[in-house]
């Protein structure tokens, strides 16, 4: 099914439009990382190029205020493209300068750009094909140029972390009233739950960490959480980082440790 004419979510005013005339679809199964809550199905974009836009039903950019945006980013192939790029923007539909989140063309990292290429900000994690990342992005808009924080895999819950992973204070948005996603130079990159939202718990939502194969049939937590945080443990999924370190090897007997508190703590 292609993306193009589709009416899903809310707070949008029309439907995704192609002018690209691209290759997207929808495909079967949510992206998911860690305790986020995901749903549903994802895009799939693929190359040469794509670009699908759609309109907020309510637009962005009032002087002093703050708006946080997420979404899961999945390289698929072509990730080493010489100018391999694909990720979402937001800016004025009636043209100006956007903002570009996502991996660009220059980099094989996560970062904020404005869309073209200019006034890169990078951030230290590198784009990698088959591994999820959750991109949450923190825009103050300011009288003039508006200040930009990414966050590359954060925690989900109340708070963004004290220190964000690149920040942009170069660009002037203005009235944001449109969002695109987009890949180009036959990079082929799957992009889910997008969110907007007045904080960083409404673009983070978090489930319960224990339930790792998100059963619904009571009991909640039972040995097939274990069984289903070793496989993941062993695939490296990023959710097996249970304790969220960064120091090499990031999965560790520690996250084992720290699933069984998470087991024995239960859920909400």
């Amino acid at each position: 099914m292609r993306l193009a004419g589709l009416l899903g979510g809310s707070g949008w005013a029309a439907a995704w439009t192609d002018p690209s005339a691209g290759s997207s679809s929808i495909s079967a199964g949510t992206l998911s990382l860690g305790e986020l809550v995901t749903l549903g199905n994802r895009a799939s974009l693929q190359g040469p190029s794509s670009f699908l836009t759609r309109p907020l039903a309510q637009p962005l950019g009032q002087t002093g205020s703050t708006i946080y945006l997420s979404f899961l980013v999945r390289p698929v192939a072509g990730v080493s493209g010489v100018n391999a790029w694909g990720g979402f923007n937001l800016g004025p539909s009636a043209g100006g300068n956007s903002l570009f989140v996502g991996k660009g063309g220059a980099y094989l990292q996560y970062a904020l750009e404005t869309a073209g290429g200019t006034g890169i900000a990078t951030s230290r994690t590198t784009a990698v094909e088959g591994q999820t990342a959750l991109l949450v992005v923190r825009i103050l808009f300011g009288a003039g140029a508006d200040t930009i924080d990414l966050w590359v895999n954060p925690p989900s819950g109340a708070s963004a972390p004290p220190v964000p992973d690149a920040t942009k204070t170069d660009l002037d948005l203005g009235t944001a009233d449109q969002v695109a996603i987009n890949t180009g130079d036959n990079l082929v990159v799957d992009l889910d739950e997008l969110r907007i939202g007045p904080t960083y718990v409404s673009v983070t939502p978090q489930t319960c960490y224990a339930n790792c194969d998100q059963s619904t049939q009571p009991p909640a937590l039972n040995i097939a959480d274990f069984i289903c945080f070793l496989s993941k443990f062993a695939g490296a999924d990023p959710y097996a980082n249970c304790d969220a370190s960064t120091t090499p090897p990031t999965l560790n007997v520690a996250d084992f440790i720290c699933f069984q508190s998470a087991f024995a703590a239960g859920c909400p």
